[in-house]
């Protein structure tokens, strides 16, 4: 089977996040593990040893505790001390004992008065493990002491817990803002046209008086004005749109049924045991104890028949007795042999196991058993009787042992009578008692009934309670998916509007600024063709003028000369070679300033192709912008789905196998 880690991101993709995963499965399976109902995880269950010092379960959850297999009830710690006291009522017991809980440490109590006792603790880790006690990871393929049917839930559940990160993490890791480019500039200034300084003519000989009446005034070089427009200014891409709020992560409420307080139960009855006699008097007070003196009584009955069969015993030897007669003394049919058996059996009765073992009259005494301690004192007195009879046969003869016998079963007839005395009163005292626990027992019997009656109406009244809480958290289940799913819907929309308008308004801004900078490039381009216009006409201008300029100056130089004779050669000579120098010199800055423009206008065309270049890439990367957001949006709305999807099957699954 694969691991853990592959069978998630066959759901969901590729995660990037080992321990994410591993935490994911943890939180999962301690949620499983701990929602499941014992009978759901027995079956998986671990046994481990529970000493007299109790056990940590900080680490397990409990599901049964048994001793010597018996089952063991559950009680609250601050019960303990009822369960322990022998003279309760709720005293425990090896074979019903109980267990409680305390610090994070279970302890098991059997027979009340002997404290903790040890037992089995039947329980499954809290937190998903793959031998019992390491816990999984993203590398492991099978989780142990866990229902065999939970674990594909694992999977569901560990799936939706690392799709809500990786939620989070799409929300914190948009594309970056496209930068606006910084367009070139020429790297050249924008050439000036310099024109000559003005034309002043040079003055004429001394007396020569040169009639310039004809000649206009020398032409002025009138420069032209070069007024380009501003480039356009490249602001960054602003959306107006706002991105829709994506709906928080769902949590889906747990089918689960809260603690069912059972109302109205009134105080447990609790069983009284009587301390004094009818008359309120206490019992050792109406009753002191016989014991002592009955076991003395019993001690010097058992002496007087040792004594009277010793004395009895020396009729068997001639030696020792005045009569020799065999057949009166020693014979089986004797009335001595008969004496003798009578005395055996009353020293049977009394201490040696008679008529069966643990029967003789100290075990019995020692029992409290004084319907049998009379019986077997009754059968005493008879075998007494008996030998006291056999003996009086003895008494004609005037024998002073038998005298002696005689005396030693008086004595012993007397201890029994005392004996029987002392007994007389216990059966009184045994019927009171009797009829004292009867009346507290009849009491408590009538408020356990009164009390059973109200825990059956509290217990019906918690199932119909239990089901009504299953069926609203079922419905609540139900509304809060329907919500969320509605919320994600509403979120879908919304999300694929604002892709649209962002598509919108990055297009709309692309071309915008493709228009703004054409625009710009085109009016630039003719500003500068009409600047190299202007300055052409202008020099063509100013030529003419100042060829019809130099021309009629040339013209009033040859009239004075013709009409006065003075030759005017030398001085129409540097008027021509002055005015060849002003022409000479408008012509070469002309020539300047056209080469200038030249390349000042190659230049911008390069400059232009280099930005027009940098807005390409500009509108490129705007696109991928876009794209990228698409992109986003649309992971992040299958993110969404797909969780909404797992999260809704890992919490029905959940809720059928806790109803199961």
């Amino acid at each position: 089977m694969a691991d853990f880690k592959t069978q998630v991101e066959d759901l969901i993709g590729s995660v990037g996040d080992d321990a994410l995963i591993t935490q994911s499965l943890l939180d999962v399976g301690g949620e499983i593990i701990g929602s499941l109902p014992v009978g759901k995880l027995l079956s998986s269950s671990l046994a481990v040893a529970v000493s007299t010092s109790g056990l940590s379960i900080s680490d397990k959850r409990v599901l049964a505790v048994d001793k010597d297999d018996l089952p063991a009830k559950k009680i609250r710690a601050d019960e303990k001390a009822r369960y322990n006291d022998t003279a309760s009522i709720y005293a425990a017991t090896d074979t019903n004992p109980v267990y409680y809980i305390e610090a994070e440490t279970i302890y098991l109590n059997g027979d009340a008065g002997d404290g903790a006792t040890a037992g089995v603790l039947h329980y499954v880790p809290k937190l998903p493990t793959h031998n019992g006690s390491a816990l999984i990871s993203n590398g492991s393929d099978a989780v142990a002491n866990f229902p065999l049917e939970a674990e594909y839930l694992l999977i569901l559940g560990s799936s939706a817990r690392c799709l809500q990160r990786l939620m989070s993490d799409k929300t914190d890791s948009l594309p970056s803002d496209v930068t606006a480019p910084v367009l070139s500039e020429v790297s050249i200034s924008l050439p000036t046209f310099t024109a000559p300084d003005s034309f002043v003519l040079t003055p004429p000989p001394a007396g020569a008086d040169i009639s310039y009446s004809s000649v206009p005034s020398a032409p002025s070089y009138l420069q032209p004005t070069l007024s380009l427009g501003t480039a356009p200014t490249i602001s960054d891409l602003t959306i107006s749109s706002t991105a829709p709020i994506a709906p928080a992560s769902p949590s889906f409420t747990t089918p689960d049924i809260s603690t069912i307080t059972l109302n109205n139960l009134g105080a447990q009855p609790i069983y009284v045991a009587p301390t004094t006699t009818i008359s309120g008097v206490a019992w050792a007070t109406e009753y002191p104890s016989q014991a002592s003196a009955i076991a003395t009584a019993l001690g010097l009955l058992l002496a007087a028949v040792a004594q009277a069969e010793t004395a009895a015993d020396k009729f068997e030897s001639a030696d020792e007795s005045i009569f020799g007669d065999e057949d009166t003394f020693t014979t089986t049919n004797s009335q001595l042999t008969r004496v003798k058996d009578a005395l055996d059996k009353v020293s049977a009765l009394v201490s040696a196991n008679s008529p069966a073992s643990s029967y003789d009259a100290h075990d019995l005494l020692q029992a409290e058993d004084i319907e049998l301690l009379q019986g077997n004192l009754a059968i005493v007195q008879v075998e007494l009787q008996r030998a006291q009879a056999h003996l009086g046969e003895w008494v004609a003869i005037g024998d002073m042992r038998v005298k002696e016998v005689n005396a030693a079963l008086s004595e012993a007839s007397g201890h029994a009578n005392e004996i029987q005395a002392r007994l007389s009163a216990t059966p009184i005292k045994v019927s009171e008692f009797q009829a004292k626990v009867q009346s507290s027992l009849n009491e408590f019997n009538q408020a356990n009934v009164a009390y059973q009656a109200k825990l059956q109406e509290a217990i019906q009244q918690s199932q119909i309670s239990s089901r009504e809480a299953e069926q609203e958290a079922n419905l609540k289940l139900q509304k809060e998916q329907q919500e969320y799913s509605a919320k994600l819907q509403k979120y879908q929309g919304e999300l694929s509007e604002y892709q649209a308008n962002v598509s919108k308004e990055v297009q709309q801004y692309t071309q915008n600024l493709e228009g703004d900078i054409r625009v710009w490039q085109a009016e630039r381009q003719t500003d500068l063709q009409k600047y190299s216009s202007d300055i052409q006409k202008e020099t063509s201008r100013f030529q003419s003028a100042f060829n019809i300029y130099q021309q009629e100056i040339q013209k009033a130089i040859q009239t004075y000369q013709s009409e006065t004779g003075y030759d005017m050669g030398k001085y129409g000579a540097e008027t021509q070679s002055q005015t060849s120098r002003f022409a000479s010199d408008l012509q070469k800055n002309t020539e300047t300033f056209r080469t200038s423009m030249d390349r000042y206008v190659n230049d911008l065309r390069k400059v232009t192709e280099v930005n027009q270049s940098k807005l390409s890439k500009y509108g490129v990367d705007i696109q991928n912008y876009s794209s990228k957001i698409q992109k986003h949006g649309a992971d992040y709305q299958w993110k969404q789905g797909q969780y909404a999807q797992l999260k809704a099957e890992y919490t029905q699954g959940l809720q059928q196998l806790i109803g199961r």
